[in-house]
C-alpha cells in the first residue's frame, strides 16, 4: 500500500490518479474539502495527519510513502509513524532551494526535512523541482489576470518551470520501480526556460485574452504580492528569482521514459481558469 500525503494538491492528486489507474493499492491523505477531487474508489484518510489517531489509520498496511508537507514541522510525527508501520520506501517532495538556497528560511527547512528522511532507515528518493507552472495560480496572481496586466519583477530571467504532473510521474516511477531510484536526489525542470513575459503570453494565447506584462521593482512587487500571499511565501518567491538557474535538465525523461510536458501544455490545460478570471470582471475573450 502506498500512502500519498497532500493528495488533493497539484502533485499529490495526479500521483493518486496514476497509481489508481495502474491498479496499485493507494491511500490518499487529504483534507475533507478535497475528497471529491479524488478518483472514485480510492481509499482516503481525511483530516490533519498531525493527529495521532489519523496517523495510525493512515499508515495501517502501508509500506511506501509519498511525503509532501504543508507545514514543515509536520514531518517528524509522520516519519516516526512510518518507521513504526514498517514503511520501507519514501519519496520526498522537496525543493531546489534545499540545494541552491540552503541559508534562506525556506531552503533551510527543506534541507532539514531532507536530512530527517535520509537519517532514517528508508529507501529514499528526493525530488527537487525548480518552480511549478501552477505558481501562476497558487501565488494568487489571478486578480492580476482578471485585470489584464501582470506586474512582477525579474521579467528577463528565464526559468525552466515544471508541470506538476511531471513531478507526479517521477514520484510514481520512484515508488513503483524496485531498482535505480534509492538514494537519489532528482533535480527536476521543464523542457523550456521561459521568462515571465513569455509565460504570460502562453497563458494569454491559451485563454484567448490580451494580457500584458509590466516589470516592476522588487520592493513594489513585495508590497503588491503580500496582498495575495503570506509574507514568507512572497519572500521565498522573490529569493528564488535571485538564485534561479536557466539550465534545462532531462531528468523527467530519463526517469519516466517520456519527455517533460511544456508550459504551453499546462497553460492549455488550465485555460478555463484564466477564462473564468476574465468573466469575473465582465471582460470577453480578446478584450
Amino acid at each position: 500500500m502506498i500512502l500519498v500525503t497532500m493528495a488533493g494538491g497539484n502533485v499529490g492528486l495526479p500521483l493518486v490518479e496514476y497509481l489508481h489507474a495502474a491498479g496499485l493499492p493507494v491511500r490518499a491523505s487529504t483534507l475533507e474539502a478535497d475528497q471529491e477531487r479524488l478518483p472514485a474508489g480510492v481509499d482516503a484518510v481525511l483530516g490533519d495527519l498531525a493527529g495521532p489517531h489519523v496517523l495510525h489509520e493512515a499508515f495501517t498496511g502501508v509500506d511506501a510513502l509519498f511525503l509532501a508537507t504543508g507545514h514543515p514541522a509536520d514531518e517528524e510525527p509522520i516519519l516516526t509513524q512510518a518507521e513504526r508501520a514498517g514503511v520501507r520506501r519514501v519519496v520526498l517532495l522537496s525543493s531546489f532551494s534545499a540545494g541552491d538556497l540552503p541559508d534562506s528560511p525556506v531552503g533551510a527547512e527543506f534541507r532539514r526535512i531532507e536530512e530527517a528522511v535520509r537519517s532514517r532507515d528508508f529507501a529514499w528518493t528526493i525530488l527537487r523541482p525548480q518552480g511549478f507552472a501552477s505558481t501562476m495560480v497558487s501565488l494568487g496572481w489571478l486578480p492580476m489576470f482578471r485585470q489584464g496586466r501582470v506586474r512582477a519583477p525579474f521579467g528577463s530571467v528565464p526559468v525552466p518551470i515544471i508541470h506538476p504532473a511531471d513531478i507526479a510521474s517521477v514520484a510514481y516511477t520512484a515508488l513503483t520501480e524496485d531498482e535505480g531510484h534509492q538514494g537519489r536526489i532528482y533535480e527536476l525542470t521543464g523542457p523550456d526556460a521561459l521568462t515571465l513575459p513569455e509565460q504570460v503570453g502562453e497563458i494569454a494565447a491559451a485563454a484567448g485574452r490580451d494580457i500584458a506584462f509590466e516589470e516592476i521593482p522588487v520592493d513594489v512587487a513585495r508590497r503588491e504580492l503580500q496582498a495575495f500571499a503570506p509574507a514568507m511565501v512572497v519572500d521565498y518567491f522573490l529569493d528564488v528569482w535571485t538564485a534561479v538557474r536557466p539550465e534545462v535538465r532531462d531528468t523527467v525523461e530519463k526517469v519516466t521514459g517520456r519527455p517533460a510536458r511544456t508550459f504551453r501544455q499546462w497553460a492549455q490545460e488550465n485555460a478555463d481558469t484564466f477564462r473564468q478570471a476574465a468573466v469575473c470582471t465582465g471582460n470577453s475573450p480578446g478584450t
